[in-house]
């Protein structure tokens, strides 16, 4: 999580967070630079205060037992209250390509989202596993980590992880989820009023965010030409890797964020086979 003077960015796990966070983190030392030259003016008329830039390591309240206690993915309901008052946004990004990412990137294999136990009785072939299998694991997952035990139908890990991240009472949402709930409009009163900005474009629209908020042109300008960074978009190998049973499972599953991007006005296509 990224704080400035105006505005906080929750970092969205696969969307390009490490890259926004690295061109805020450079845009705030090139303010201090500039502001250098001009200290003697700032002096002068009793100007003290400095471009404000923080990231907070908060502790991982998504998934109990992993052990890493703390991040820099912290959700809506651990901003600090005395930030309560700032603009939120955050990057959000196709729900296919995102579970594409996730799957190719491998972060599962190394930090596995199930206990040992409940992978040798279930996976025995882990970490090799299909794109079919890793389904399968993500539904475990879900159901064994993000949601400790409760078995909730037709929700899918992102949007479990969605409803941490963003909704401003994420256990009492999660406590009381249903099918009928996600079908309902009450999603759209309990999410925070965040701004997404989308992975797709994120240069610009970066670039956009900093604009809206009072930036200078010459730093907006930089977020637009900065070369981007651990970039995994979709190629057509990992095109080919989709199976029907992980398309039916996202357009099924986390049919909700796609709801909500929608509402947001944010369209996103189905891969085709």
């Amino acid at each position: 999580m990224v704080i400035t003077d105006s505005f906080v960015l929750i970092n969205y796990p696969k969307t390009g967070s490490t890259f926004a966070r690295a061109v805020l983190k450079e845009v705030h030392e090139l303010q201090l630079a500039d502001r250098s030259f001009t200290r003697k003016i700032t002096d002068a008329l009793h100007v003290t205060s400095k471009p404000f830039f923080e990231e907070l390591m908060l502790p991982n309240i998504k998934v109990k037992h992993v052990k890493r206690p703390k991040d820099q993915h912290g959700c809506f309901c651990q901003i600090p209250h005395k930030y309560r008052d700032k603009k939120v946004t955050t990057i959000i990004r196709n729900p296919y390509s995102r579970f594409m990412s996730a799957y190719t990137y491998k972060w599962w294999q190394k930090f596995p989202p199930l206990k040992a136990e409940l992978l040798e009785k279930n996976f025995p072939n882990f970490p090799d596993l299909s794109l079919d299998e890793y389904v399968d694991l993500m539904q475990m997952a879900m159901i064994h980590g993000r949601l400790e035990g409760k078995n909730i139908e037709g929700v899918g890990d992102q949007t479990v992880q969605f409803i941490q991240m963003f909704f401003k009472q994420p256990e009492k949402t999660l406590s009381s989820l249903s099918r009928e709930y996600i079908n309902s409009e009450k999603p759209f009163d309990d999410i925070a009023d965040i701004h997404f900005i989308q992975q797709e474009d994120l240069n610009n629209q970066l670039a956009n965010l900093l604009t809206a908020h009072g930036y200078a042109k010459k730093y907006s300008d930089y977020a637009k030409s900065k070369e981007r960074m651990n970039v995994t978009e979709m190629s057509e190998d990992r095109e080919k890797i989709w199976t029907p049973k992980a398309l039916n499972y996202i357009e099924k599953n986390e049919r909700m964020i796609f709801r909500i991007y929608e509402r947001a006005g944010i369209h996103y296509s189905k891969p085709q086979l």
